[in-house]
């Protein structure tokens, strides 16, 4: 009862979900921002609308008054926070703060154009905080976030999102390149993908790219869990089963997607599946599988926000520069009890792993097993994964794509020539706020070409008012100490709404775009 207490503004926050894309409700979300953080509980009398974190942990605090000075400092009523998050002076005094050191800023304040541009372009992260108790109650996709979706075809619903962007970097050391398989053979003359910021997030882009390999009759590109791409042909038709009984749902790639609901008692309980086929010798065979996650994880990462509370900020600061917690965040902890969908073969050997993450769109990935008799096993987590089809093709050849960059930007019917600028240079990154769309178009294609999509970069998640009180440091101990025991607590937590919490996550998403230049 505790743990599903511990967790009831999240259920809440998930109860009559619509698509927020009303501009009362964005004006009013300007008009009532409020972040009430570690700081407001030690100062009451004083509404903190700015708060800048350093390296170890250290913060400042502004009052209303702030403002960025022609020198690139900042002016206001200011206080220090020491490492541990307490008062390090007594009480705010008017200063000049030069922001050199700073790594990731806070603000409940609706951004200027030259504020945004001083946040974004010369400090390392940038992050808003804003009090979106409102609109977590009309769209959860303020509560949940999305990381940036590609639309390679005219449709523009969250479901139906070609490529999701590198899901993992929640850190601006976690940055890496992540490959997409779009789903369309692409034509020479239709080199464009629409980008889009659908959730609360700065997204922090540094390079979106095409690899193109040519369309070959009777074959397909495929790319590999490694990151390598084959052509491959269609191989024997296999037969997927669990508990004996045939599952229809994976025969096709038709968006008919097979999934189990989770354990009860156990969110890391595992389930498994059987899969046959008539193998020939010395044939290569490989494992295609279109698969994407459940909530599950989204559930359990923002739950570990949550239970950071007002120390968030604090704490992913100090995350970003250790090791030790980055690994537990990503690997360790309950992670490492969540694990992949492991392709093993009839003896039990592991051959390999399918783990790309995120909820959004679905992975298309081939696993190489070489030679086989036919018979293997997936075991994956009960709960945890959605599998749209499993086939097993014939690999004939590796094959190296071309690469084509952005040559054009359009954002709101306007160029953005110095976005283009961005994309071609390694130091510097685009930032993408809530509601941002941006047209991509890239170099020419000679032929019609299997696409893969590869975007870099991190993204930042927003604060939110039900995560600024004191956390929950127990149960943040517990999935640090005792992940397996954690896994059980939150299961009847998550039963609690799992069916529920699907639907209303795909019917919201946001539309208008707010904290951005767009803005007048």
């Amino acid at each position: 009862m505790k743990n599903l207490l511990l967790n009831l503004s999240l259920i809440l926050a998930l109860t009559g979900c619509t698509t927020w894309n009303h501009a009362d409700l964005t004006k009013k979300t300007h008009s009532d921002l409020e972040l009430a953080a570690t700081e407001r509980v030690l100062h009451p009398k004083h509404e903190i609308t700015l708060q800048g974190y350093y390296a170890d942990g250290a913060s400042v605090i502004f009052a209303p008054d702030w403002r960025i000075t022609t020198e690139g400092t900042i002016t206001g009523n200011m206080q220090r926070l020491s490492p541990q998050g307490k008062p390090a002076s007594k009480e705010f005094a008017l200063s000049e703060l030069d922001v050199d050191g700073i790594e990731l800023w806070r603000t409940s304040r609706n951004l200027k154009l030259n504020e945004r541009a001083f946040f974004g372009g010369t400090i390392l992260m940038a992050a808003v905080d804003l009090g979106v108790g409102i609109i977590c109650l009309t769209s959860p996709k303020t509560c949940f976030g999305s990381c940036p979706t590609f639309y390679q075809s005219e449709s523009d619903h969250l479901f139906k999102s070609d490529a999701e962007g590198f899901t993992n970097a929640i850190l601006p050391t976690l940055e890496h390149r992540d490959i997409d398989a779009l789903p369309q053979i692409m034509l020479p003359g239709d080199e464009r993908i629409v980008m889009k910021n659908e959730a609360l997030e700065t997204h922090n882009i540094n390079e979106v790219v095409l690899f193109a390999v040519p369309e070959v009759s009777g074959s397909e590109v495929v790319h590999t869990v490694d990151d390598e791409f084959l052509r491959v042909l269609q191989g024997p038709a296999a037969t997927v089963a669990k508990d004996g009984l045939p599952l229809e749902e994976v025969r096709m790639r038709d968006e008919l997607e097979w999934f189990e609901w989770a354990d009860k008692k156990d969110l890391a309980a595992k389930t498994h599946l059987d899969v046959k086929f008539e193998a020939r010798p010395g044939k290569q065979y490989g494992v295609k599988l279109v698969y994407r996650q459940t909530l599950m994880s989204t559930f359990l990462f923002y739950g570990t926000l949550e239970h950071m509370g007002a120390d968030y900020g604090r704490r992913m600061v100090i995350m970003n520069h250790s090791d030790a917690q980055k690994h537990w965040l990503l690997e360790g902890g309950i992670m490492q009890y969540l694990g992949s969908i492991e392709i093993q073969d009839a003896q039990g050997k592991l051959l390999g792993a399918f783990e790309e993450t995120g909820p959004i769109a679905a992975n298309t990935q081939v696993l190489p097993i070489g030679e086989s008799d036919g018979h293997l096993k997936l075991e994956l987590t009960q709960g945890l994964w959605r599998i749209d089809a499993l086939e097993i093709v014939e690999i004939t050849e590796k094959v190296t794509p071309t690469v084509h960059h952005i040559i054009r930007i359009v954002s709101n019917q306007q160029d953005r020539p110095e976005e283009v600028a961005l994309m071609h240079d390694d130091t510097r990154h685009l930032i993408s706020m809530p509601g941002d769309a941006r047209e991509l178009y890239f170099e020419p294609l000679e032929a019609p070409s299997h696409i893969f999509l590869a975007s870099k970069g991190f993204y930042l998640e927003w604060s939110r008012t039900a995560w600024n009180d004191e956390g929950h440091p127990r149960a943040l101990r517990t999935m640090l100490l005792q992940p397996r025991k954690y896994l059980r607590d939150q299961a009847p937590v998550y039963k609690a709404y799992e069916a529920e919490m699907e639907a209303k996550f795909w019917a919201s998403r946001i539309q208008t775009p707010i904290l951005t230049s767009h803005e007048k």
